[in-house]
C-alpha cells in the first residue's frame, strides 16, 4: 500500500469495537498524518506506532484527544511538551527511543496508570515522577540503572516495578523490600 505522499506503509491494522478504536501501524520511512485520516480517528483510544526512524515525534498525534494508550517505538526522538494535551492518556510506552533522561512532560501526565520506558539508556529517574500519584505500573527494563533511583522511595502507590536487565548490584536489589513493601519488583 502506498499513500499519496509517497510513504510506503508495511502494515496497518484498524480494529473498531465496543466504542473504542485501536490502531497499530508499522511504517518503513517517515510519518504521515493526512487530515482525512486523523479527522476520522477522533475516537481512537489505543495507538501503537513502530518504525525504524520517524525523525521525531509525529505532532499530529496531539489532536487525538480520546487516546488512552500510546506506544511508541520509533527511534531517536524527543517527546514534546504538548504531549500533556493528551489528557485521557493512562498508558504510555516509549521504547527504543534513545532516551537518557525522562522528559519533564511525563511528570505532567497526571492520569498515567502505566508507564513503560524499556530499552532506553536511562541512568536515573527524575524527582518529578512523584507527581504521578495514579501510577501503578512502571517498566524500566533494559536501561542503564546502576543504583536505586531515590524517587522510587517516595512512590508507595506503585504496585509493579520491572527493573529487569539493568546493571543493579545484588545488594541494591535487597533494598527494594524495604523501599516499596507493597510493590512486586522484577529483576529478571
Amino acid at each position: 500500500m502506498t499513500m499519496a505522499d509517497g510513504l510506503r506503509v508495511q502494515r496497518i491494522f484498524l480494529g473498531l469495537g465496543a466504542g473504542a478504536a485501536v490502531l497499530m501501524a508499522m511504517f518503513a520511512v517517515a510519518w504521515f498524518c493526512p487530515t482525512r485520516l486523523t479527522g476520522s480517528l477522533d475516537q481512537l483510544a489505543v495507538l501503537t506506532i513502530q518504525a525504524e526512524d520517524l525523525g521525531g515525534f509525529p505532532s499530529c498525534l496531539l489532536s487525538l484527544a480520546s487516546l488512552t494508550a500510546l506506544s511508541l517505538n520509533i527511534g531517536p526522538m524527543t517527546l514534546p511538551a504538548q504531549l500533556v494535551q493528551l489528557r485521557a492518556l493512562t498508558q504510555l510506552t516509549v521504547h527504543r527511543c534513545g532516551m537518557t533522561d525522562v522528559p519533564p512532560v511525563i511528570g505532567e501526565l497526571a492520569g498515567l496508570i502505566e508507564l513503560a520506558l524499556p530499552y532506553n539508556d536511562l541512568l536515573t529517574l527524575p524527582d518529578f515522577l512523584v507527581q504521578l500519584t495514579h501510577l501503578r505500573r512502571l517498566d524500566l527494563r533494559m536501561n542503564n540503572l546502576r543504583e536505586v533511583p531515590a524517587v522510587l522511595s517516595r512512590m508507595p502507590w506503585l504496585e509493579e516495578l520491572d527493573l529487569s536487565d539493568n546493571p543493579l548490584p545484588k545488594k541494591v536489589r535487597k533494598r527494594f523490600d524495604q523501599l516499596l513493601p507493597g510493590c512486586r519488583v522484577k529483576f529478571t
